[in-house]
């Protein structure tokens, strides 16, 4: 009996050792990490609208102005009048990306009936030397090209890149020898089929700079 007890014993000892054998011959190391990261859209925000406000209804106190309602623009000889560019919310719309600026002139809606006025940019004062804006074609056909901007670099908003530009115009009142298309031009017009108006673009697209 106690021979057949050590047996059992025996054997189950050597099953014993066979479990954990086995077992140390399948452990392996086992490490679990976790982590994530998060990025939310860059801001583009370029601007909302803006407005070209080039004209008035009242000139030189009172000397020129219109009999017609508030918002009725008028020009005369003698008037003169400008337009720094600006976008609404400009200063608060900086963009996290690079972009392109494209300014085009409307060809439809640009337009001087009366063919007096003269149109510069940036310099205080005109100068028929060098001024490329000495008429409505003239400015029709360049200032498109002299306010793009290829590239405005990131954080730089709207109004950045185009505060330094501002749009002049004056209707020369001293030109004795336009008198008579000036007074016909006064007694033709209507408010309508006589007018002067400026029609700009602006766009503004992201450049492609990733590498």
């Amino acid at each position: 009996m106690k021979k057949k007890f050590m047996a059992i014993f025996a054997l189950l000892l050597a099953v014993v050792v066979t479990g954990y054998s086995v077992s140390g011959t399948y452990a392996k190391y086992t490490t679990t990490m976790e982590s994530s990261d998060k990025a939310r859209v860059a801001v583009w925000k370029v601007g909302t609208a803006f407005t070209i406000d080039l004209f008035d209804n009242t000139y030189d106190n009172g000397a020129v102005k219109s009999k017609g309602e508030e918002t009725d623009k008028v020009v005369a000889p003698g008037t003169t009048g400008s337009y720094a560019f600006a976008i609404t919310g400009g200063d608060e719309l900086k963009p996290e990306v690079a972009y392109k600026l494209d300014v085009t002139v409307d060809q439809e809606k640009t337009k001087d009936d009366t063919e007096r006025l003269r149109f510069w940019l940036d310099a205080d004062s005109y100068d028929g030397a060098s001024d490329k804006y000495a008429s409505i074609s003239e400015l029709k056909s360049n200032l498109g090209n002299d306010l793009s901007v290829e590239k405005v670099e990131v954080g730089k908003n709207l109004n950045d890149a185009l505060s330094n530009h501002t749009l002049h115009w004056e209707w020369q009142f001293s030109e004795a020898e336009k008198d008579t298309t000036d007074t016909g031009l006064g007694n033709a017009a209507d408010g309508s089929t006589t007018a002067v108006e400026i029609g700009i673009k602006i766009t503004a697209t992201q450049l492609d700079t990733v590498e």
